[in-house]
């Protein structure tokens, strides 16, 4: 398995910025003011739900394929482990051409997202060249080729996913933020039907879960995904996957009115990562 470093999600984070705000509200809210009115009374704090991600996109950034002009190098499967390319770049160092024909525009903005050697800053910043391009959709009929010419790569599904969730910053709350986190919520799912232990796909669908409404009654999913991930990886080498799970889950158990759940959690990753910062500082706002 080969996680694919995306997140519009791509992946990881660009869902802050309006995901989903709400289908239910008489007008677009971020999530943050939607919670008040919808969660369970409680004094618990409120944690952050968007954990720093910079270090685990540039970790895990799997893609071993390089850009070479405009050409798109077929997906090449390898186990997981540490990224073996090049250190990923950053939104300000990639060189992506300014081309006149739109359509080798499209294909060279594609490859470099495929290319695994932006990070996550880099990948944030060309999607937004995208949208203000008005081209999201036509890059992501590109991943839905992709996915639908090699259905039984997990790979494949979990990129596509991520490029839906990339969707979102576009059209920011409301109905169609939902419909866009619905599709990639389905192309997770495909993903892990394929490979049930695919640790990206697993972390996605749980941390797009979170970002739902609580009156959608995403939550309690999402910590079941957290859960199943953090299951996974118990035999395995720590990874950044599984200590932003537990930070994830934490911030879920807080969110739920639940800190002595929350704290046990946070406990739980501090006993496998010590120094782990925002471990550390969630921690230090339970004690």
């Amino acid at each position: 398995m080969k996680p694919i470093a995306l997140l519009p999600l791509c992946l990881l984070v660009s869902l802050a910025g309006g995901y989903l705000g709400s289908q239910l509200l008489p007008a677009p809210q971020a999530l943050a003011a939607a919670e008040p009115a919808a969660a369970e009374p409680s004094a618990a704090p409120q944690a952050p739900v968007d954990p720093r991600v910079d270090g685990l996109e540039a970790r895990l950034a799997m893609l071993e394929q390089r850009l070479e002009g405009l050409q798109r190098a077929p997906l090449t499967p390898t186990a997981a482990g540490p990224a073996t390319q090049e250190s990923p770049v950053t939104g300000a160092e990639a060189n992506i051409p300014a081309l006149v024909d739109p359509a080798a525009q499209i294909e060279a903005w594609f490859a470099a997202l495929t290319a695994g050697t932006l990070d996550y800053d880099g990948r944030e910043a060309l999607w937004q060249k995208i949208r203000e391009a008005k081209q999201t959709d036509a890059v992501i009929a590109l991943f839905e080729a992709r996915a639908k010419a090699d259905p039984s790569n997990p790979d494949l599904q979990t990129e596509l996913g991520e490029a839906y969730l990339a969707k979102i910053q576009e059209v920011g709350g409301g109905p169609l933020a939902g419909v866009w986190a619905d599709k990639a919520d389905k192309a997770f799912d495909r993903a892990l039907v394929l490979d049930e232990r695919h640790v990206q796909a697993r972390f996605m669908k749980a941390m797009s879960l979170s970002f739902w409404p609580p009156v959608f009654g995403k939550q309690a999913q999402a910590v079941k995904q957290f859960e199943i991930l953090i299951e996974q990886q118990l035999n395995s080498a720590p990874s950044d996957w599984q200590s932003q799970a537990y930070l994830m889950l934490g911030n879920l158990h807080l969110q739920m009115g639940k800190p002595d759940q929350a704290k046990l959690t946070y406990q739980q990753g501090l006993a496998i990562y010590p120094e782990h910062a925002d471990l550390l500082k969630q921690m230090g706002l339970l004690e």
